[in-house]
């Protein structure tokens, strides 16, 4: 992907795994209008093309967002814009398919919900975190409010909201906004090897698994589906094949 031309960003899938570059370095990769349509059409594509197993998001140059466009926070009917990024979000979020983040960089606002919004986030030891909306005088959208407080808790969520002071990965990793730490040098080596290695589990038992987990963490789970689901997956092609593959010592190989 070297090279490119800066813009929107950019997908590239290959072998069950699509990688999203978001691709305005030199506006810290903030996301104006044309970038949130372009990457809202691309997810609402990917969640009906069932080959897809793993989609990771990370971008070009030293930060990965800047967030929302602050013209856009201006515009005649701000609270319609924002509600379009939120909608993106959310979709990052419900994606059928397993979403990472490679955190290249520094993250601000609602480049930081981008972020939380995936399922895995593996984050560059020099990077920072900054959500600023009491810096501006705002608020912040529901969905975005409840990402945070369901990912890292309600009393590191007040921390990043109320106070809008950064801190550096290995807070970011402590809290539970990342789940690993690498060199820059070898963030895109971590994001392939996990990717790979997610592609090679069973995704009957992902879907059901991030499903089943998500539920928990809103509160809205039924205990007698997840059993049930559970139960299902006992006697599933998944099961069998997994139970004989580690029988025989060999890598599955899941439908």
């Amino acid at each position: 992907m070297d090279g490119m031309t800066v813009g929107i960003p950019v997908l590239e899938i290959k072998d069950n795994v699509g990688w999203l570059r978001l691709n305005r370095p030199d506006q810290h990769n903030r996301f104006g209008p044309d970038d949130i349509s372009t990457v809202t059409e691309l997810l609402q594509k990917l969640a009906t093309e069932d080959a897809l197993r793993v989609l990771v998001i990370t971008a070009s140059g030293p930060s990965f967002c800047s967030g929302f466009s602050m013209d856009a926070l201006s515009s005649a009917d701000p609270a319609l814009e924002t509600a379009k990024f939120a909608e993106m979000c959310d979709l990052i979020e419900e994606a059928p398919y397993l979403t990472v983040c490679g955190l290249n960089g520094n993250v601000i606002g609602g480049g930081a919900d981008v972020a939380i919004a995936c399922d895995i986030r593996i984050g560059v030891s020099n990077a920072t975190l900054l959500v600023p909306p009491t810096r501006h005088g705002i608020e912040f959208y529901h969905s975005g409010l409840r990402r945070f407080v369901e990912n890292v808790g309600l009393s590191a969520a007040q921390q990043l909201f109320l106070t809008g002071e950064p801190i550096g990965a290995g807070a970011m990793l402590r809290i539970g906004f990342l789940h690993d730490v690498v060199e820059q040098g070898d963030l895109t080596t971590k994001l392939q090897s996990l990717s790979h290695a997610l592609t090679e589990r069973s995704a009957a038992s992902q879907r059901g698994l991030k499903k089943s987990l998500k539920s928990i963490a809103r509160l809205t789970a039924s205990s007698a589906e997840i059993n049930e689901q559970f139960a299902r997956s006992l006697v599933s092609a998944d099961a069998r094949e997994g139970l004989a593959a580690w029988r025989e010592r060999r890598t599955p190989s899941f439908i």
